[in-house]
């Protein structure tokens, strides 16, 4: 069960300020260096929240499993956040759509373009960089992260 919360809050916590970004400022600025600063630390935050405070530094480190949300729930959700700005699903207009939809969701290649053209793709990196920086790092204490 705390794997799935730690999945469920690791996609979620990582694509909310893009999906909020683009529902409200639409196409008015360039978002990619806020959303390299918002996403990452967003991320951090739900971490904090999780494994602190939620599971009280319980002897499961959560880090990869966040890692596995946001590329899982990833294509879903920068679906979500391009419909706002016309894209996304707001674009589909065969059932094909939602063929591709599936087909791409589970192909990171493509999910790494759609990050891309989002402008999303520093925050990805950054993201993913921490998350593993955090795993390596409470291997290497034992996991009695502190």
């Amino acid at each position: 069960m705390r794997k799935l919360v730690y999945i469920l809050v690791g996609g979620f916590a990582f694509w909310l300020p893009d999906i909020i970004l683009d529902a409200f400022l639409r196409k008015d600025i360039d978002k990619r260096i806020i959303l390299a600063l918002l996403m990452p630390a967003s991320l951090a935050i739900g971490f904090w929240i999780l494994h602190f405070r939620l599971f009280k530094r319980t002897r499961s480190f959560g880090a990869l499993h966040m890692l596995a949300g946001m590329f899982l729930l990833g294509p879903l959700l920068l679906n979500i956040a391009n419909s706002f700005i016309g894209g996304g699903f707001s674009s589909f207009e065969r059932g094909s759509d939602w063929l591709w939809f599936l087909l791409t969701s589970f192909f990171p290649p493509y999910f790494l373009i759609m990050a891309v053209y989002d402008g999303s793709a520093a925050a990805l990196i950054f993201g993913s960089v921490m998350l593993v920086g955090l795993h390596l790092y409470s291997k290497r204490i034992g996991e009695n992260f502190q």
